[in-house]
């Protein structure tokens, strides 16, 4: 009995010290005299070497069918706060055809995407977990940004980069 509680003792601690630490990094705007789809706040999460955890708050309540032709995103830049940021990298949050959310993510210079479900949890808030790493893309800054309408060419899946923005959060550091 005892030699079973020690073997569980060690392979628990040995899972804790093994863990990579999570990288967070957050950012809030203020409420703006915008009518609708508002943000709040983003967070990124590292909560795993290959996993990342987005989340996408809105000041006012946010249904799915908001999303579909304005774009509401995470853009992720190489370059530090200060150092005047380029997006590299961009997640979109945006409904499919049955209205359930799905977040699309990739580089702004290349045409495919990835795509994973997300999740609506109340009126304000979009949740996503996506296969990437803040470390491997060498992410310093990120920030907050949602667009005008999209014209009617555009497919639903793209909208990771461009568009009029018309509230972004300011850039912060994920270091």
């Amino acid at each position: 009995m005892l030699r079973k509680m020690l073997v569980v003792c060690l392979a628990l601690s040995s899972l804790v010290a093994l863990q990579v630490p999570a990288r967070a990094a957050s950012v809030t705007d203020r409420d703006d005299p915008l009518p609708r789809l508002d943000i709040r706040s983003a967070t990124a999460v590292q909560v795993s070497h290959n996993k990342l955890r987005l989340k996408l708050v809105f000041w006012d309540r946010t249904p799915p069918w908001f999303l579909r032709r304005r774009a509401a995103r995470l853009e992720m830049s190489d370059r530090a706060p200060g150092h005047h940021p380029q997006p590299i990298f961009g997640f979109r949050f945006w409904p499919n055809k049955h209205a359930r959310p799905r977040i699309s993510y990739g580089e702004p210079g290349s045409t495919c995407c990835g795509h994973q479900r997300a999740r609506h949890p109340d009126a304000f808030t979009y949740v996503a977990l996506v296969p990437f790493s803040m470390h491997g893309a060498l992410v310093k800054s990120f920030r907050a940004a949602r667009t005008k309408l999209l014209p009617w060419c555009w497919r639903p899946r793209c909208g990771v980069v461009g568009g009029t923005l018309v509230d972004t959060s300011r850039w912060v550091s994920t270091k």
